[in-house]
């Protein structure tokens, strides 16, 4: 069971750098901008990979609002732990999310359940934290340091992954699989196959291996096929699912891990919360301990 946990907390490494790493842009937008000439539904039969750039770009540049739904899937043996949630951007910085984990338990690992449902506002420069055990909390971005720009990027990505800057750092295989109705509607599906460590060295970069996490923690066989299936829609290019899984290699065992992404109304109404009122900051809630003094 104290393996099975350890695995777990890979799980949630991986999900943080899928979730985090990809935060924090991708490179020269002029680079990445595709050609607006063509068709978007001509592009991407002919070049599936130019058409997902392009997806990413239009998600960045042509949404001002936009709501969705995500889930956090990891199995290993005959112990779950998951996490749902929804997400809610509305420009020019507002971000509102929501979090429930499930599962785990038993002699070595906490009950995820009784945590709660987190609560993350963010408006501007300000963020808000909901806990079941501290309440609100309140400070600024800029009071995170390091994680500074991880907090901006979720704001400028519009969702909980900055999506353009996981599009654009990918290097690795896109098919065209076809079309696909999703109630009623007409979705591209397309396809991205690498394997994991080459995942995590577009997306996160130096910080995978050589100045950060070591491809040899607990002995995971990082060189797993990962697969993204995404379904964008023909007519914008904008996505409307995001799923990606693996299966990662741990000697004797193994451990399934699955993400999902929908998103809707885009450029809609959004409501997002106003800052709450009974906030406490984040220095007085944790007497300072989380930046440092």
């Amino acid at each position: 069971m104290r393996t099975q946990s350890r695995i777990i907390c890979v799980g949630l490494l991986l999900a943080a750098l899928a979730l985090g790493a990809a935060c924090g842009g991708g490179g020269d937008k002029n680079e990445k901008q595709t050609s607006v000439q063509r068709s978007e539904a001509d592009l991407l039969v002919s070049n599936p990979s130019e058409a997902l750039g392009a997806s990413a770009g239009k998600f960045e540049d042509e949404v001002d609002s936009v709501e969705g739904q995500f889930t956090l899937e990891m199995k290993i043996g005959d112990v779950n732990v998951g996490a749902d949630g929804t997400f809610a951007y509305k420009a020019p910085d507002s971000v509102h999310m929501t979090m429930n984990m499930s599962g785990g338990g038993g002699r070595e690992m906490l009950d995820l359940g009784q945590l709660g449902q987190f609560e993350v506002l963010i408006l501007g420069d300000k963020l808000y934290v909901n806990t079941s055990y501290t309440g609100w909390m309140s400070g600024s971005i800029n009071d995170f340091s390091g994680r500074a720009d991880s907090l901006k990027a979720l704001r400028e990505g519009h969702s909980p992954f900055d999506y353009r800057s996981l599009v654009d750092s990918l290097n690795a295989k896109v098919e065209n699989l076809g079309d696909t109705t999703v109630f009623d509607k007409t979705y591209t599906h397309l396809r991205v196959t690498t394997n994991l460590k080459k995942l995590l060295e577009d997306v996160a970069g130096s910080s995978f291996g050589d100045n950060g996490l070591d491809p040899t923690l607990l002995g995971v066989d990082f060189s797993s096929p990962v697969t993204m299936d995404i379904l964008v829609d023909p007519a914008t290019l904008l996505p409307f699912t995001l799923e990606a899984q693996t299966t990662l290699n741990f000697g004797q065992q193994s451990m399934d891990f699955a993400m999902k992404f929908k998103f809707f109304d885009y450029n809609g109404r959004v409501d997002i919360p106003e800052a709450p009122k009974d906030a406490k900051p984040f220095d007085q809630t944790f007497q300072g301990s989380l930046f440092g003094d």
